[in-house]
């Protein structure tokens, strides 16, 4: 009786072990399916930062799927934004290094109301209000100029009509009765165009040479000014810019 329950107790610790075995088989199987057969991975990463110099933004996106059969897709993307430096610097950097003291423009125009004539925010308010005469001195000479411009071509003008109907006058045979006419026509309209512009060309004429000098003077006087309220001299046509820029959208009196 013992020997039997004996055989009968090792029979199931045999069958106990081969099921274990199995369902370990079984499982390693199922990973390796897992790992060969098919397979499906994403994944987003993405990273900010920013710097005065040799800065930058990043950030990608990349995933993945395969197969058993041996192909796979994937699609990845980065894009990066942001200065790099090198020693250059921003641009912003280079026009305030520029600027110098100047960079005392980003007053309000309170402060330039009520700004010392010897502070250098009184300097620049001198430099703009002398800017600003020399420029509409500039704009006097350029008009006088103008005027005078239009009544040349106005009279340039006037010779090619009139030697264009001199000459249809004069061909042979002469030009028929309806191009003679239109000939004079365009004559006519020039001739009422020569009346119009001569007064003021006439009178640009008669100023432009005093205009010339008072711009002339103007502009002296406003690079003088520019060149007392800056801290850096000469200044240069790039400086000149950047401040008349910063100054454009204030009410300086």
């Amino acid at each position: 009786m013992s020997k039997t329950v004996t055989r009968l107790l090792r029979v199931a610790l045999r069958s106990r072990v081969f099921i274990v075995a199995s369902a370990l088989t079984i499982g390693l199987a199922s990973v390796d399916s897992a790992v060969a057969g098919n397979g499906n991975g994403g994944g987003n990463g993405g990273g900010s930062g920013h710097a005065t110099s040799g800065g930058g933004n990043a950030g990608g996106n990349g995933g993945g799927n395969g197969n058993g059969g041996g192909s796979s897709h994937a699609n990845s993307a980065s894009t990066t934004h942001g200065n790099t430096g090198g020693g250059g610097g921003s641009s912003f950097g280079k026009q305030t290094s520029r600027l110098g003291a100047l960079n005392a423009a980003h007053a309000s125009s309170h402060a330039f109301a009520h700004a010392s004539a010897n502070s250098r925010v009184g300097k620049i308010k001198a430099y703009y209000l002398a800017n600003a005469a020399a420029s509409a001195a500039d704009k006097k000479v350029t008009a006088d100029l103008a005027a005078i411009d239009k009544l040349t071509a106005d009279n340039t003008a006037l010779q090619v009509a009139t030697d264009k109907l001199t000459a249809d006058q004069t061909s042979t045979p002469p030009a028929d009765t309806n191009t003679l006419a239109a000939d004079q026509l365009v004559i006519d309209g020039i001739n009422a165009n020569i009346a119009i512009d001569q007064p003021a060309a006439d009178a640009a004429t008669a100023s432009l040479a005093a205009d010339q000098a008072s711009a002339a003077t103007l502009d002296a006087a406003a690079t003088t000014t520019l060149d007392t309220a800056a801290n850096k001299t000469p200044v240069d046509a790039a400086t000149k810019t950047a401040l008349d820029n910063l100054l454009a959208g204030k009410t300086i009196q």
